[in-house]
């Protein structure tokens, strides 16, 4: 995409957003990365989206050029920076598009200010928990990153100090994606981003222990969680892959037992990242969503995809 653009917001605080290109009269579409991403894993997806929308994607603190800079990197608190640069860029109301971690905060956005967002497409949102059904075996390092994080975080930096930066971040896109052809670019820009942390003085590794920790207190949160997904009005669609291992597709029955008119689509071949290792498919379904109300909930379906992971993964 020729037009590639970086803007630099403050929004409490340094924001880094890629902006794709696109029409600058189309309806504008947001995308907020997972745990340990960044705008650079939108590239493929916003080429497939084409020039019909216009493609924006957010560093958020502690993630890609956004630098922490004492910010918490809560999720709560990336909402409030989501809503921020929403009104500072005055695009709303845009269409979200969140992974995992983002698809969380895209939902708090939606629900806390409401006129800025027309309508959401949530690639592997993670469900309220419900006691340890839903906790897959990927999903325990996450757990005790929680409970321990210090321990956390030196299991990581004993890891990254056994191999190079570069074949770190490969690792992470391993564990995340069944295949990682054609993901060269996406890994070179996030090792670049994760240097340029190193360099301007920051630990990425110690921001995702905090990300990581704040996103698995929500969903453990339970009832709060919840209220936030119950306060969702806008047309809402959930893309999961079935071989999703860090957040198990069953939770798609928790989303749809609470939000009955949600549509799913349950990608058979596909694991956490519907959009690195499916972007045509969920460009279609984003182009596909219109901006009417959605029907009411079909059977989890649809087309192709790949493979998941734990804790060291970007749910980019």
């Amino acid at each position: 995409m020729a037009d590639v653009r970086s803007l630099l917001l403050d929004v409490d605080g340094p924001v880094h957003v890629t902006d794709f290109g696109g029409s600058r009269h189309a309806p504008v579409v947001l995308c907020v990365h997972g745990l340990g991403g960044s705008s650079s894993v939108w590239r493929t997806f916003a080429d497939a989206v084409g020039p019909s929308l216009r493609v924006l994607a957010i560093d958020l603190p502690g993630h890609g050029r956004s630098p922490a800079q004492g910010r918490t990197m809560s999720v709560a608190e990336s909402a409030r920076v989501l809503e921020g640069v929403i009104d500072e860029l005055q695009v709303g109301p845009v269409v979200l598009v969140g992974h995992s971690m983002g698809a969380a905060v895209s939902m708090l956005t939606a629900a806390s200010a409401p006129s800025s967002v027309s309508r959401l497409l949530l690639l592997a949102p993670p469900a309220p928990r419900d006691g340890a059904r839903l906790m897959s075996p990927a999903l325990i390092p996450h757990v005790a990153v929680c409970l321990w994080p210090r321990v956390g975080l030196l299991a990581l930096q004993r890891r990254l100090s056994r191999q190079s930066l570069e074949d770190y971040v490969w690792d992470r896109f391993r564990l995340t994606c069944a295949s990682v052809t054609g993901l060269s670019e996406v890994v070179e820009a996030v090792t670049a981003e994760m240097q340029a942390a190193y360099d301007g003085g920051e630990d990425p590794l110690a921001g995702f222990i905090r990300a990581a920790r704040s996103v698995g207190m929500l969903v453990a949160g339970g009832r709060g969680y919840r209220d936030v997904i119950s306060r969702v009005d806008q047309p809402v669609r959930i893309v999961h892959g079935a071989l999703d291992r860090v957040l198990d597709p069953g939770g798609l029955e928790q989303l749809t037992a609470l939000r009955p008119h949600w549509r799913t689509h349950l990608l058979p071949q596909v694991g956490h990242s519907p959009h690195l290792e499916e972007p045509s498919v969920v460009a279609s379904l984003l182009r596909d969503s219109g901006t009417a109300d959605e029907p009411a909930s079909e059977p989890a379906s649809q087309p192709m995809g790949s493979v998941g992971a734990p804790l060291a993964a970007p749910s980019a």
